[in-house]
């Protein structure tokens, strides 16, 4: 939180995190994991791979300032070969993990404690599985 309190600070309105909703969109697959976590990492591969240039890519900079610098080389790398097979290979399950929510039910439900646990005030599910959003609805009553 560190980054968002300077960012308050700066502003100089006395506002502070209590006053300002974190409100992420993160992608929900129920099944088996590793099943369900083959269209994350497709879309991982995409963004970090083929959403900019070498040099310029808000995702792959994200990602890498976070912990998986080296997995986003990786995965730029074979993207911008040609190899996106290997490049959506290449995404670690530990970034999805980090990302979204995929897997068995209760997987899911031991997971989703600490999205509860963060700072985020709002959390947009990504799915458009009404089965999906119930669950998600149950697991934050």
């Amino acid at each position: 939180m560190k980054n968002f309190n300077e960012g308050f600070e700066q502003a100089g309105n006395g506002k502070g995190l209590e006053s300002f909703d974190i409100a992420p969109t993160v992608v929900v697959v129920i099944g088996d994991p590793e099943q369900a976590m083959i269209p994350c990492k497709m879309q991982l591969a995409l963004y970090i791979g083929g959403m900019g240039s070498k040099t310029k890519n808000f995702y792959k900079d994200y990602l890498s300032s976070v912990g998986f610098e080296e997995a986003c080389e990786k995965v730029q790398s074979l993207f911008m070969q040609g190899k996106r097979s290997e490049a959506i290979a290449a995404v670690p399950d530990e970034m999805v993990d980090a990302l979204y929510l995929v897997g068995s039910k209760d997987r899911i439900r031991d997971r989703f404690q600490r999205w509860k646990d963060s700072p985020i005030g709002t959390m947009m599910v990504g799915s458009q599985d009404m089965d999906t959003l119930r669950f998600m609805a149950e697991l934050n009553a």
